[in-house]
């Protein structure tokens, strides 16, 4: 599931680059080559945020952020923040292991590093399923099986409050990046 707030978009005014849009045989290649740049710009800002407000690494954050660049018969990109919940595995879980003795006295539980202070799941453990996927489970009732994997929050519901930041990067560098690959796309043309 893939979230996107609604209603933000980008007017381009291309009034002063028309002489140089009329020599290229595809004016629209260099375009989309500057909201590219742009919109993955703004990718690496969100990423870096939402990584920040959730105190995760940049790179446990990465794959929940994505774009739909733009092509040159189609002039739009958009950043795409996942509404999956993020595994509580990547907030720093610690916990003893599953295999071991269950009346061994100690630490009972898994315990995870949220921004804001640490959390702990009582009956929660850590596992490696057998696909090699490592992470925080919890029985279903007194049976061994089912478990469920445990999750922490949404990156998309951080990205909510960034929205405004990463748009103003967009288009902050478009307003440099365009003028760009547009003389670059006219030099090439003529030469």
């Amino acid at each position: 599931m893939r979230g996107s707030l609604p209603g933000v978009s980008l007017k381009l005014e291309l009034h002063d680059f028309d002489d140089q849009l009329a020599k290229l045989a595809r004016p629209g290649a260099p375009i989309a080559r500057a909201l590219n740049r742009s919109i993955n710009s703004g990718r690496t800002l969100a990423t870096r945020l939402i990584a920040s407000d959730l105190g995760l690494k940049v790179g446990d954050v990465r794959e929940f952020v994505s774009v739909q660049e733009a092509r040159a018969d189609r002039l739009e990109a958009s950043v795409q923040v996942s509404a999956r919940r993020i595994p509580l595995i990547k907030f720093g879980a610690a916990g003893p292991d599953p295999h071991a003795d269950a009346t061994q006295p100690g630490f009972r539980g898994v315990t995870v590093k949220m921004k804001g202070g640490a959390g702990h799941y009582f009956k929660a453990f850590i596992a490696r399923m057998p696909s090699g996927h490592v992470g925080v489970f919890q029985r279903r009732g007194r049976r061994r099986l089912p478990i469920d994997q445990l999750h922490g929050p949404s990156p998309w519901r951080a990205y909510q409050k960034h929205q405004p930041t990463v748009v103003a990067r967009v288009q902050e560098q478009l307003a440099k990046t365009l003028p760009h690959e547009i003389e670059y796309a006219v030099s090439r043309a003529q030469g």
